[in-house]
């Protein structure tokens, strides 16, 4: 359920994430778009919106630059000479997918990972456009994963941070893809299928929770399928019950023992996936990292804090720092400029939408202790 909770409308209230026609279960009628001929066949607003798909690729990658430093003026250029094209474009895929629904494409990482993806869903299209989704996050998990270790993704979506990990991980390593919601799951599941990963990829049908039990899911927007959650002040529509449990139940002994990085993105949920995994905490690794989106605004029991829940992680010797994570998309014409983790030195708001956070217990890897 991994998307962006940031304060940007990216579809219209009423949208609903367009399930995959060969895989995905067919949401609940209230929900479901209707019936079109661009689902039976390709029509030729679905090809000239693909064709225009790949020029603005095309375009994109040939203003991407590589360099690990990029000054503010040349910044500006690039946003300037992309984001007209990509608007004209956006705004067409959007009036399609709001009359006949999304469009059918594949992408692939510039790790090599294939993904089926279906724009104007913000995570996809990103990636079809530019080979790759938050960067700043991404380059992280890069430097910190290493060959034979375990990846845990709670919150998986449709399995990009899961496939670009289990190519850094390597055959004698694991990646655990924990994602509840089923139009999602067949997604994740046929992007693992069709990189032959199935060996390393164990995907997970259930939500983390703080116990067990069953929970409503909330769809997201066909704009930002990632914000599907199972919190109801998020404003969406129900679409279906699953099961939860806490992350104890979810994982295996020997892949918490391995654990290297932990990423969580649960769209308002936090509280009881960190409540899950506190327990752990007497099996993880000393010098495993913890990459978490909070999203305290959307919380239920908004009595409790962010500083009260991250509180026990803290007092296990966990530091935390905040995460650059940004969606304009000129961010992503400089893909390797890249901002290191900042120290957290006050309390945490308590109001924000999303704040990105890691906690870790290895050397530091900014200026200063945090005092949260």
């Amino acid at each position: 359920m991994a998307g962006t909770s940031d304060d940007r409308d990216h579809s219209p209230p009423d949208a609903a994430p367009p399930p995959p026609p060969d895989t995905a279960p067919t949401p609940p009628p209230d929900t479901a778009p209707a019936a079109s001929p661009s689902h039976m066949a390709v029509s030729w607003s679905e090809r000239a919106l693909a064709w225009g798909a790949r020029r603005v690729r095309v375009w994109a990658r040939r203003l991407q630059t590589q360099r690990t430093t990029v000054g503010p003026m040349r910044k500006v250029a690039l946003a300037a000479l992309f984001v007209p094209v990509f608007s004209v474009w956006l705004a067409l895929l959007r009036l399609h997918s709001w009359r006949r629904g999304g469009i059918a494409l594949v992408a692939e990482t510039d790790g090599g990972m294939r993904l089926r993806c279906r724009p104007p869903d913000l995570v996809p299209m990103y990636i079809y456009l530019f080979g790759l989704w938050e960067p700043d996050l991404t380059a992280f998990l890069r430097q910190r994963l290493r060959p034979g270790g375990v990846f845990i993704d709670v919150g998986a979506n449709i399995g990009y941070y899961g496939l670009e990990a289990a190519r850094f991980l390597g055959p004698g390593g694991r990646v655990v893809a924990i994602e509840p919601a089923p139009w999602i799951l067949a997604e994740l599941r046929h992007n693992v299928r069709i990189n032959d990963l199935d060996d390393r990829v164990r995907v997970v049908d259930r939500a983390a929770a703080g116990s067990v039990g069953m929970v409503d899911l909330y769809a997201g927007p066909a704009m930002n399928v990632g914000l599907t959650t199972t919190v109801a002040s998020r404003g969406f529509r129900r679409t279906a019950t699953v099961e939860a449990a806490p992350l104890g139940s979810l994982l295996e002994p020997e892949e918490c023992r391995r654990a290297a990085v932990i990423k969580i993105d649960v769209e308002g949920a936090e509280a009881g996936v960190i409540d899950g995994l506190i327990e752990l905490l007497p099996i993880l690794p000393h010098d495993v990292d913890l990459l978490i989106e909070l999203s305290p605004a959307w919380w239920p029991d908004r009595s409790r804090t962010p500083d009260q829940i991250l509180a026990p992680l803290c007092a296990a010797g966990f530091r935390a720092f905040t995460m650059e994570n940004s969606y304009w998309p000129w961010r992503y014409l400089w893909p390797r400029c890249c901002a290191p983790p900042r120290a957290v030195r006050g309390p945490l708001p308590a109001a924000v939408k999303r704040i990105d956070l890691l906690l870790t217990r290895r050397a530091p890897v900014a200026d200063g202790p945090s005092p949260v």
